[in-house]
């Protein structure tokens, strides 16, 4: 056998394993190809920015025990986010007529939200004084950075007491 023809039968041999690696090996890992052969980068991941609402918002009077009277609060923070994320609330009660502040809740959790899904929250605040108008401060806070999401503040008032 000459040896043309041997380089011949060797070429044809590593030519087929050489197409046979080339046609089962990825193209590329880090990028796609895109018309023209041109590699294209993907874009990169995008995490949404943190998003609630302050929703559903109930401010009732509802009876104490012996002088005193209460307010029922029950409202919502809605996420308005396409990620999921964690929340606070605080929370500040203070009297229209004296400006004391009847109630404080600092850094309450909320949990962690679902995008596009809701915590109900409620809370009753007992032993306020009668014939008293309250305004009620809701803040709602990303849990991570402390950044303020949503604020909003609702009037409330206690019943005049009758002897």
């Amino acid at each position: 056998m000459s040896s043309r023809s041997m380089a011949v039968r060797l070429g044809r041999t590593f030519g087929l394993a050489a197409l046979a690696l080339a046609l089962t090996a990825p193209v590329s890992f880090a990028k796609e190809i895109g018309s023209g052969g041109t590699p294209v980068t993907p874009p990169p991941v995008v995490t949404a920015a943190p998003c609630a609402t302050v929703a559903d918002v109930l401010a009732q009077a509802k009876k104490g025990t012996g002088e005193s009277i209460g307010i029922k609060l029950d409202f919502s923070i809605v996420s308005c986010s396409t990620n999921s994320e964690a929340v606070s609330y605080d929370l500040v009660l203070v009297g229209t007529r004296t400006g004391l502040t009847y109630a404080a809740v600092d850094g309450m959790s909320a949990g962690t939200l679902l995008a596009g899904k809701k915590a109900v929250i409620n809370w009753a605040v007992p032993a306020l004084p009668w014939n008293t108008g309250m305004f009620i401060d809701i803040t709602v806070h990303d849990a991570g950075t402390g950044a303020v999401l949503a604020t909003q503040r609702v009037y409330t008032g206690t019943p005049v007491h009758k002897v």
